[in-house]
């Protein structure tokens, strides 16, 4: 619609690039408070079967009329640290592995509906948690989630809350799953927390993070030995300046989590939709979307003009 109405609208629309992977992530919460849950969540085939079990094919035509891909939680095309097979593993629609995969891992009962029932008995219930701000594209994508996972037995709960709400369970490590678009697919150094325990935003560890930052922490998990190593990695890269050793650090962080698979991702990334409105000169269309460089701010707003009518 933007683009069809550029000459009546008195603007032009255009694209800049974005140095997100991923249109949605999944990241499940591997240091759960519920030890049901952190233990099946952890689980790393687990999270193989409900990758295989999401038709992204299906999410591309439905959404973005077909122009977007399958692409896991991995680094970007354009990136330094871009790994074909870390982008692609585990994103083909295969329902029936999915099945298999579920059922050998000990969910092979199921109620009168249909969905699997955990270790208590109980049915499987996954709430994932989104901000009533974004609602729209991110929602739509959890609901054809939601459509996939039902053919497998599993039951994804999508929540629509106030954004504070979200924050304070996260922070509470009270949640089983905060999906976000996926950050880190340029610019990886800055911005790798659906590959390791960074910042609070790895919400697919948060325990971890916090054990990271004080053993001590009321809701601090010990990490799996891999986890440990990965930071061991990070704090390295802390202690260098040189450019091609932090890339070689990243890169065996990267491998740590291309091997445990810790965060489902969904489809590639769009480049973002720009108004310009006739007569504003100096705009920037070069500089990324993102996140981690605080845009538009390196654009310098200030320097943009409009012509006097």
């Amino acid at each position: 619609m933007l683009m069809d109405n550029q000459e009546k609208g008195g603007y032009k629309y255009d694209f800049r690039p974005s140095t997100r992977m991923n249109a949605l992530v999944l990241p499940f919460n591997q240091t759960h408070r519920d030890p049901v849950k952190q233990e099946l969540f952890s689980n790393k085939d687990f999270r193989i079967a409900l990758s295989h079990a999401i038709d992204r094919d299906g999410i591309s035509e439905t959404i973005y009329s077909g122009v977007v891909k399958a692409y896991q939680a991995a680094p970007a095309e354009g990136s330094a640290f871009y790994d074909e097979e870390f982008a692609t593993q585990f994103t083909k629609y295969d329902p029936d592995k999915a099945n298999k995969m579920l059922d050998a891992i000990g969910l092979n009962k199921r109620d009168e509906q249909g969905y699997r029932l955990d270790k208590t008995g109980e049915r499987l219930r996954i709430e994932a948690l989104m901000d009533q701000s974004h609602v729209g594209e991110r929602t739509d994508i959890l609901e054809l989630v939601k459509n996939d996972w039902r053919e497998v037995g599993i039951f994804l709960d999508i929540r629509i809350v106030e954004g504070s709400f979200m924050q304070t369970q996260r922070l509470d490590n009270n949640f089983d799953l905060l999906p976000p678009p996926g950050d880190g697919g340029i610019g990886v150094l800055d911005s790798f927390a659906n590959y390791a325990v960074q910042n609070p935003a790895s919400t697919w560890g948060i325990g971890y993070y916090y054990w990271m930052s004080d053993k001590n922490h009321a809701t601090a998990v010990e990490p799996p030995a891999h986890v440990k190593k990965q930071i061991e990695l990070y704090r390295k890269m802390g202690e260098t300046a040189s450019q091609e050793e932090q890339n070689k650090l990243m890169k065996e962080i990267l491998q740590i989590s291309k091997e445990n698979f810790y965060t489902i991702g969904t489809v590639s990334s769009l480049d973002e939709g720009v108004v310009i409105k006739n007569g504003v000169h100096n705009t920037d269309t070069q500089v990324p979307d993102s996140y981690s460089i605080a845009s538009p701010g390196p654009m310098r707003t200030s320097q943009l003009w409009k012509e006097s009518q």
